[in-house]
């Protein structure tokens, strides 16, 4: 074959780029590991956030009984007033034999991960490494996803860099929280839908939609995601193929939680994933909406005050025939048409606070040290509350966090910039509906926590910030959709 045969396809894994990967995965895997020694190896009761509690013993009682509920009452100011008062309404659900109540608050994803570790005889510090080693696992098909849209190996592994370095990423898979095994999931279905759109894997719709229903049951929020990125599968190449790969896409992610959804409606918690929504409306948009027309932000005592005016109101305004979560939701979206301007100003704060959030506190709840919070925020958004804020020294980690993601948060935006003026704007828009996707189904919950499935979109967009899209070769200028489950190749020799 003579040095210029192009006729045999290329290598997909160069051993430079290889290396380098593998390199990567290493260094994000120590930095997860090492995190993990210093803090919850000794003491895995620090890996125990707010949420966590709640995960453990669904988790504990699917491994030991096979049933999807929860013994222990409900806690905490948000929780417990309505559990008592469906408890008073007789509309919480009978317990089993066990003496366990079904749940519908959380999906099973999570609780399923943590009964599997459990019925395998995992320690918790073993489910921790566990989650240290598919946290560092990312930069896998994140390379893969920025590779495929960047076409640079440079740029993917620049966005793998990103993600395994991030201080946020470290520390979510050392904790009992669904996020990192979400933004595992959400990440491959991304990169394989991509991949598959693009001809360069068999049956990538199928895989693609099996693995955002597994990230829905994971977490609901992605739940509504797949009618949006369908219809971007037809725009960007509008042929019946991708019609077919749209609708595959769209049946095969909805399936699993459309079932749920039905689970959910049989213990009459209506037919939806999760009843979370209605703690989201009432519970946090109204009470911080309510917050801001009484001119207070300090957060948690003020909140808490005006959650138990909201908790008065709620049970003394049921209709006939509503349920408790009916009346949460109503009522909370009647605050928010009340005050119409100050609910946009709630959301573009959470927006802001989603782009720009630290996790310091949860680090060092971690590593077992006391927190100060430094009032950082208040002050640059001239939201004072009075408290003296906290010493200089002790802002410098939260700063640098706040620094680091508003520098992300503007690289992305020149990626995105970057991506549409070469032409590329069927991938800016994937990538920037993803993220606004998400900034809008998390309302008033701006926590960085929140944003870790976004990630490593942000870390491709920051990579063609610095990397532009290649042009494409010849070889590579081939159709983008093909018939499911049939293999490009075919079409590339031809070529």
């Amino acid at each position: 074959m003579s040095a210029t045969d192009t006729t045999q396809p290329r290598p997909a894994w160069q051993p430079p780029v290889a290396i380098a990967l593998v390199l990567c995965f290493a260094v994000a895997l120590a930095l997860r590991v090492a995190l993990l020694v210093a803090g919850p190896w000794s003491d895995t009761s620090r890996a125990i956030e707010n949420d966590s509690p709640r995960y453990l013993e669904l988790g504990d009682n699917l491994a030991a009984h096979g049933t999807f509920g929860l013994a222990s009452p409900e806690v905490g100011p948000m929780h417990r007033p309505i559990a008592e008062l469906r408890a008073q309404r007789g509309e919480l659900p009978h317990p089993d034999a066990h003496g366990l109540r079904p749940d519908a608050l959380r999906t099973p994803g999570y609780p399923a991960f943590l009964a599997a570790c459990d019925l395998l005889g995992l320690s918790r510090r073993a489910i921790l490494l566990t989650q240290c080693l598919i946290g560092a696992s990312i930069v896998f098909p994140l390379f893969l996803l920025a590779k495929s849209l960047l076409r640079s190996p440079r740029a993917g592994l620049t966005a793998a860099c990103i993600v395994a370095l991030h201080p946020a990423d470290i520390l979510y898979a050392n904790l009992f929280l669904s996020d990192t095994l979400f933004a595992v999931a959400f990440t491959w279905s991304l990169t394989l839908l991509v991949r598959g759109h693009d001809g360069k894997t068999n049956g990538g719709t199928i895989t693609a939609g099996l693995t955002l229903a597994a990230a829905t049951l994971i977490r609901p929020v992605s739940f509504l995601l797949a009618p949006p990125v369908a219809l971007w599968m037809i725009l960007r190449d509008p042929r019946r193929a991708s019609v077919l790969h749209a609708l595959v896409f769209t049946a095969i992610s909805a399936l699993p939680i459309t079932a749920w959804c039905a689970r959910n409606a049989s213990l009459g918690a209506g037919f939806r994933p999760t009843t979370l929504d209605a703690f989201t409306l009432f519970s946090k948009n109204a009470a911080y909406v309510r917050m801001a027309s009484l001119g207070t932000n300090e957060y948690p005592h003020d909140w808490v005050r005006v959650l138990n005016q909201l908790h008065a109101e709620l049970r003394t305004d049921i209709r006939p025939g509503e349920s408790v979560h009916d009346a949460m939701r109503r009522l909370g979206a009647e605050e928010v048409r009340r005050h119409p301007f100050l609910f946009a100003r709630v959301l573009a704060d959470s927006a802001v606070k989603f782009t720009t959030d630290h996790s310091a506190a949860s680090l060092f709840a971690l590593l077992g040290r006391e927190y100060r919070p430094t009032g950082m925020r208040s002050w640059l958004t001239g939201q004072t509350t009075g408290k003296a804020a906290a010493p200089l020294t002790q802002m410098i980690l939260p700063a640098a966090w706040m620094g680091l993601n508003t520098l992300l948060a503007i690289a992305a935006l020149i990626g995105i910039v970057r991506l549409c003026r070469g032409g590329a704007w069927h991938d800016a828009a994937l990538l920037a509906g993803v993220i606004v996707y998400f900034i809008l189904t998390t309302q008033s919950l701006g926590l960085e926590r929140i944003r870790l499935p976004v990630l490593g979109v942000q870390a491709t967009l920051a990579a063609a910030a610095f990397m532009p899209r290649r042009r494409a070769t010849q070889d590579e200028a081939l159709p983008t959709s093909y018939p499911i489950n049939v293999s490009p190749e075919p079409l590339r020799r031809a070529a």
